[in-house]
């Protein structure tokens, strides 16, 4: 199992409002400066999810194609080596353009008692040509003090 980190991660500060629903949309990227073979399993952590936020949305947008790759975005588990919380389940990489989920009710109105970490796993892998680039746009916004 390969670990990817979106550019940015380790300095990522998630962006945070105190407005309840207010939705916040952040874009990261994953690039693969020479020829990359994603194996199944493999992960991209994309950012985190402070506590009392929700996830609400997660779209995968890409100009050059990964042969036959899908994956699998959302909420990672504690180990982050799965998704825990799904919102693209097999989204393809394979065909260029755009792949979007909105989240559903359940991890919609659910919130986390401490911060998660966003990401992505290989479910299916193929070969990132050099200069292959891959843009995360994540959603969130702050819990309702009554969700």
């Amino acid at each position: 199992m390969a670990l990817y980190k979106a550019q940015g991660y380790d300095l990522n500060v998630p962006i945070t409002v105190q407005a309840s629903g207010l939705v916040v949309s952040q874009r990261v990227v994953v690039g693969f400066l020479a020829v990359t073979a994603l194996a199944a399993n493999d992960v991209i952590l994309l950012g985190e999810l402070p506590q009392d936020y929700v996830l609400t949305d997660v779209e995968i947008d890409l100009e050059q194609v990964v042969a036959g790759a899908t994956v699998d975005v959302g909420i990672l588990n504690e180990a982050e080596t799965a998704v825990e919380f799904s919102l693209i389940n097999a989204g393809s990489l394979a065909t260029a353009g755009y792949v979007s989920k909105n989240s559903t009710k359940a991890l919609r109105n659910g919130r986390f008692d401490k911060k998660r970490v966003i990401g992505a796993v290989v479910k299916a892998g193929g070969s990132a040509a050099a200069g292959t680039k891959i843009g995360f746009t994540i959603k969130t916004r702050n819990a309702q003090s009554d969700e």
